[in-house]
């Protein structure tokens, strides 16, 4: 009897917490599969992300020492255009090693060297990054590939940068975890970390001043406004456009404290103060900018672009700049129509979802998430094409990819937030087709990334200009005993030296110069004359000159 009572116990409790049980388990098996996924996607990452540092170190020295990292040479050497110009625009005979002495270290020289030179030929450029390289060539070398490895360095460097502002941002790993992957195979990341100029290490000073920004307004101590100051220093001295960043940076803090609340009006004065100091530890180098003037500067030939373009030609130029941050087919202006058309599908793809993630934090209630994202992107491009309209150089800050660095770092993080929050949505079903998207994703990333490895031309390269140089570089390679006589600007001629045989021979000179005979050469090129220097040769009457490529390189040949 007491046996039967006992079953009958045992049975009631048992349906009583049936549902219940049923519950914890169905609770604990979705768990251990969230915790499975999760565990894949972090090995996924693991994997993305080691492609990317190799990509970032692959092939190093193979694309085309161009212009403006040959002036990141001269400045790491101590020396400045114009004190060059003189000595090497001639008329004298000038072999591959003469030409190389100006880009190397010298005896003598040291860290204010780089600093006075830079600042003399232009004060624009900050120059942290230059300092920093000058300290890495003295153990590591002078090559192109060790002066390039400083730039990968710091874009890995960046990586975690990323994911601590995403950590101070969002408050999830998962976010974090996915901003660093796909900033990791990103084609601008990794193109920019192959390149011996200052665009890795601003995105790196970007993103640890963001993260010491935000948790400053998260802790709100002495300490934490500190950090801020340095490193609002720290991003000023790599990135002189990081100004417009740190204007973001105020919008952000202003808009969302309520100044009406006591703790909020402390944290406003706090960043105000902070600002200050930033400001002022980088007056130095103000000071330098203003007593030299930009506008006597040479402006980057490869930016320069029509002062007044309409403004379908600029959200064109923007969308494909935004669309390079998962795809890069190497496109630029002047490619035909047919090439860009067989691109269509995947540039719109990325552009749907950069479009959509921005739409998706827009309409997310926290004004402190959706609203730093904007301020790298929206606010820091329009300050961007405010100052294209009222100041003009002569090339565009707006529509040149290499200034809009907080662009990119601002579509990353933006992508990365709608893609984590979907994937790992509590709706399973829905899960699938967004793991699709981040696959599509990353395989458009790694696919470029692996193709504009292999190039030796590149859109960042200056385009056109520098294909055109590279294509002549080839022509002349095909001859033995060759001289090349120019009085093109030093950023064409010392770049084509990179890409010449080590035999061949250039001659550089100036308006007043004319080379006379040189019968020691069985071939002669004139490359990108003026017409002062083919009027000259024509005048001569005793040479033959032969049109090879368009109006930019001649051969010239003895008359009998």
């Amino acid at each position: 009897m007491k046996l039967c009572y006992l079953d009958f116990c045992c049975t009631l409790l048992i349906k009583k917490h049936y549902y219940m049980l049923q519950k914890i388990v169905n609770r604990a098996s979705r768990g251990l599969r969230g915790l499975n996924n999760l565990n894949w996607y972090y090995v996924l990452g693991i994997v993305v992300i080691g492609l990317g540092i190799f990509f970032r170190f692959f092939n190093l020295d193979h694309k085309i020492y161009w212009g403006d990292e040959v002036f990141t040479s001269l400045w790491i050497s101590g020396r400045a255009q114009a004190d060059i110009i003189t000595t090497l625009y001639s008329g004298q005979l000038l072999s591959h090693s003469d030409l190389q002495n100006f880009q190397t270290l010298q005896p003598g020289t040291n860290l204010v060297d780089t600093v006075r030179s830079l600042a003399k030929d232009a004060s624009l450029i900050t120059p942290l990054y230059h300092i920093f390289s000058r300290l890495w060539v003295v153990p590591f070398g002078d090559s192109i590939a060790s002066v390039r490895a400083l730039s990968a360095v710091l874009s890995v460097l960046a990586l975690p940068c990323m994911y601590w502002l995403c950590i101070e941002l969002f408050q999830s790993s998962t976010v974090a975890w996915t901003a660093v992957v796909i900033s990791a195979v990103s084609p601008w990341n990794v193109l920019f970390a192959q390149e011996a100029r200052l665009y890795s290490l601003a995105a790196a000073t970007i993103l640890l001043c963001s993260a010491c920004l935000i948790r400053a307004t998260r802790i709100s101590s002495l300490g934490a406004w500190f950090w801020y100051s340095l490193t609002l220093a720290l991003m000023f001295y790599s990135f002189f456009l990081s100004l417009f960043v740190a204007f973001g940076h105020g919008i952000y803090v202003y808009f969302t404290q309520k100044i009406q609340d006591g703790e909020s009006r402390r944290t406003i004065l706090l960043y105000t103060i902070s600002s200050l100091f930033g400001f002022l530890l980088f007056s130095p180098w103000f000071l330098i900018i203003y007593l030299v003037k930009p506008g006597s500067q040479t402006p980057d030939e490869a930016s320069v672009v029509p002062s007044s373009l309409s403004l379908v030609t600029v959200f064109v130029r923007l969308a494909g700049i935004s669309s390079r941050v998962f795809f890069d087919a190497g496109l630029n202006s002047t490619d035909s129509i047919s090439r860009i058309i067989q691109f269509t599908i995947p540039l719109l793809f990325t552009l749907v979802v950069i479009a959509y993630s921005f739409y998706f934090l827009f309409f997310g209630k926290n004004t402190t998430i959706w609203l730093f994202p904007v301020s790298l992107t929206v606010i820091v491009t329009l300050l961007h094409a405010l100052i294209d309209v009222l100041k003009d150089y002569g090339w565009s800050f707006l529509t040149t990819p290499r200034y809009l660095v907080s662009l990119v770092l601002g579509i990353q993080i933006s992508v990365a937030y709608l893609l984590a929050s979907k994937i790992f949505s509590s709706y399973e079903k829905r899960t699938v087709g967004w793991k699709v998207i981040l696959c599509i994703l990353l395989s458009l990333s790694i696919a470029s990334c692996l193709i504009s490895s292999q190039a030796r031309v590149w859109w960042n390269k200056g385009a056109s200009i520098t294909a055109d140089d590279y294509k002549m570089s080839l022509i002349i390679s095909q001859s033995k005993n060759s001289l090349v006589i120019s009085d093109a600007m030093l950023w064409h001629t010392m770049s084509l030296h990179h890409m010449l045989p080590a035999d061949t021979y250039l001659q550089l000179v100036g308006e007043s110069l004319y080379p006379g005979k040189s019968q020691n050469f069985e071939n002669i090129f004139l490359f990108r004359p003026s017409d002062k220097l083919l009027e000259n040769f024509a005048q001569a009457g005793n040479y033959q000159m032969i049109p090879l490529y368009q109006n930019y390189l001649w051969s010239v040949q003895h008359k009998k």
